[in-house]
């Protein structure tokens, strides 16, 4: 009996070292999407959920994990960080939702930044001096950071939460002028408002649900929600008020330093976006 001929095991193995070569292909994509953060993600989602038209079953079922990071991330007083949240890190957030605590959640995400000397803080904090009014404030910030670093986090905190009332009172003014607010529902808001969480009303009216309602919800029920001075009782350990009025002395940990410092670093990046647009818009 004949073995196979020269031709033909060239040709299988030919369709063996290609089927390989697609097969490594399709992994190298997977890898490469799963790394993407999910504000990149979430783009790509809308665009094939809009090109199949597909209907409400699906469109849940493509969601359903960030909705569900949404929803962890809530329940532990953060709000989804679209920036720095990819696959992996989803992944294991979505664990530690059904099989860990809070603070196993707020060690993960303060070892996610804590990691190579803060260098991913760091890159951050290096992208605000892009912005006008934290240039003006370089000083400040640089302390605060090398604060936030020691582990000198009251310092930190008390530091630069001031900081975001002035970014926000900034952008208000450069964006709408004299004019007040208005709420998404046209209801107008006026000036003595605090402008934090005017910045995250607009922020929730004009990012995606995703992330715009749980950052939202956090700044109006939790970090800049009301405070009954005198009631012993507080929102948060993060709560403006509370801690700008001397009431609150417990605030001076590294999970609500790495918030205001990612607060910041949200507000910052939204309103250099809104302004970049601007010129583009009015073109």
């Amino acid at each position: 009996m004949e073995g196979p001929t020269k031709s033909a095991v060239s040709f299988g193995e030919f369709l063996r070292a290609s089927a390989e070569r697609f097969f490594r292909l399709c992994g190298t994509i997977s890898e490469a999407y799963d790394s993407l953060p999910l504000e990149q993600k979430h783009k790509t989602k809308k665009a094939l959920l809009k090109l199949s038209q597909a209907d409400v079953e699906t469109t849940q079922f493509l969601l359903k994990d960030d909705q569900e990071l949404a929803e962890v991330l809530s329940r532990h007083e953060w709000w989804v960080l679209e920036r720095d949240i990819n696959g992996s890190v989803q992944r294991d957030i979505l664990r530690l939702g059904k099989e860990g605590t809070r603070k196993e959640i707020d060690e993960y995400l303060c070892e996610m930044f804590r990691r190579d000397n803060h260098t991913r803080l760091e890159r951050k904090v290096e992208a605000w001096l892009k912005t006008p009014y934290l240039a003006e404030r370089r000083e400040i910030i640089s302390q605060c950071f090398a604060a936030h670093r020691e582990g000198k986090f009251y310092l930190s905190v008390a530091t630069l939460m001031p900081l975001l009332n002035g970014l926000t009172r900034r952008f208000r003014r450069e964006v709408f002028g004299s004019q007040p607010h208005k709420t998404p529902a046209g209801a107008p808001r006026r000036r003595k408002a605090i402008e934090v969480a005017l910045l995250a009303e607009y922020y929730q009216s004009h990012e995606p649900p995703l992330w715009g309602q749980p950052l939202f919800a956090a700044i109006n029920s939790k970090f800049y929600g009301d405070y009954r001075f005198g009631s012993g009782s507080t929102p948060t350990s993060l709560n403006r008020h509370g801690i700008l009025h001397g009431e609150i002395l417990d605030y001076g940990t590294e999970v609500n330093s790495l918030k205001v410092f990612l607060l910041l670093d949200t507000f910052q990046h939204f309103c250099k976006s809104v302004q970049d647009r601007k010129p583009r818009e009015a073109a």
